[in-house]
C-alpha cells in the first residue's frame, strides 16, 4: 500500500475454459457472480523500505484474509465461506514515507487476486481484480478517474475495496520521523491494514 495500497492479491490465470465459464456465473442470464465481504485484512510489504528520500519500491500485498462473504448468482448448491488474497502494486513515480504519499492518490495499477473458500471445495475459480488507481486505502478512486476490471469469478462486474489503516498511523509517523542524531528516518517496510470491505457490483461503485 505503501505508496499504492491497497487490501488483497496477484495475477492468476484461469486454467480452462470450463472454469472460466463457472467464474462468469453458471447462473447464465442471472449475470456474473457478485461477492461482497464485510471483513478484509492484509499486509503491504515495501522493498526497499520507503524513507524521506524519494524512491521507487517493489510493493506486494500479503496475508490477505476475506471473511463475512456472501455471493449472488452462485452456481446451484455452492456456498462461499471466505477466502484469502494476495497482490502487487506496479512501480510508479518515486515516493516517500510521508503520510501525504501513503494516503494520497496514486495512479499505479494494483492487482489483487482472491482465492475463495467454498462448500463444496474449489467450486469457484479465483477472482483477479486490477484497479487503475487508489486514494489512500480505497481502490479504485472513481473521483480521480479510477476503474476496476475483474477476471475469473465475477468477470464482467466491477469491484471496490475500502481499507482502514487508521490504527497504524502512529507507527507510520514514527517510522518516518528523522533520528535526532543521524537525521535519517527508519522508513516504512510494512503496513498492516487490519480492517476493510470488498464489494462487487455490475457497475463501478461510488
Amino acid at each position: 500500500m505503501l505508496r499504492k495500497f491497497a487490501v488483497a492479491a496477484s495475477a492468476v490465470a484461469i486454467a480452462t475454459v470450463g472454469l472460466g465459464a463457472i467464474g462468469a456465473g453458471s447462473a447464465g442470464a442471472a449475470g456474473p457472480v457478485l461477492i461482497s465481504c464485510t471483513s478484509v485484512k492484509a499486509q503491504v510489504v515495501i522493498d526497499p523500505p520507503i524513507t524521506l528520500v524519494p524512491s521507487v519500491a517493489t510493493t506486494t500485498i500479503t496475508k490477505g484474509k476475506l471473511k463475512g462473504c456472501t455471493g449472488q448468482n452462485l452456481p446451484d448448491g455452492v456456498q462461499i465461506k471466505g477466502g484469502s488474497a494476495s497482490g502487487s502494486i506496479a512501480p510508479g513515480n518515486p515516493s516517500t514515507c510521508a503520510l501525504a504519499d501513503v494516503g494520497g492518490v496514486s495512479e499505479s495499477d494494483i492487482t489483487l487476486t482472491a482465492t475463495w473458500k467454498t462448500k463444496p471445495a474449489n467450486a469457484l475459480p479465483p477472482t483477479t481484480i486490477v484497479f487503475s488507481n487508489r486514494a489512500g486505502f480505497t481502490l479504485p478512486s472513481l473521483a480521480d478517474g479510477g476503474t476496476s476490471t475483474i477476471t475469473g469469478t465475477g468477470a464482467g462486474a466491477h469491484a471496490k475495496v475500502v481499507g482502514d489503516a487508521t490504527s497504524q498511523i502512529a507507527k507510520l509517523i514514527k517510522a518516518c520521523t528523522p533520528n535526532a542524531k543521524t537525521g535519517l528516518a527508519k522508513g516504512i517496510k510494512k503496513i498492516k491494514v487490519p480492517a476493510g470491505t470488498l464489494t462487487m457490483a455490475l457497475n463501478e461503485i461510488p
